[in-house]
């Protein structure tokens, strides 16, 4: 085997433990932020209007957040289950 499977350590992304809260939290935004912009860059690739790029982010965002329900409604399920079992 030419590879090994786990990289090695200097490939690994930098820490941030040096950070304070508020710099983690701007970090954290601006990852959020640039992952929304190749987001849409994708989209403008796919639709010609703006309009079209808007109503496809908007399908998105609706099976994201449906999606993100049901998993919130299976976890709180199956927390109230284990919590029925030990009599609370």
């Amino acid at each position: 085997m030419d590879r090994p499977l786990l990289p090695s350590p200097d490939m690994a992304p930098p820490s941030v433990s040096h950070l304070s809260v508020a710099q983690k939290t701007e970090l954290w935004a601006d990852l959020v932020n640039s992952c929304e912009e190749m987001m849409l860059a994708n989209l403008r690739s796919q639709y010609g209007s703006d309009e079209q790029v808007r109503a496809a982010y908007r399908d998105w965002y609706l099976r994201k957040m449906e999606d993100h329900d049901r998993h919130q409604v299976a976890f709180l399920e199956n927390l109230s289950r284990r919590e029925s079992r030990h009599g609370n």
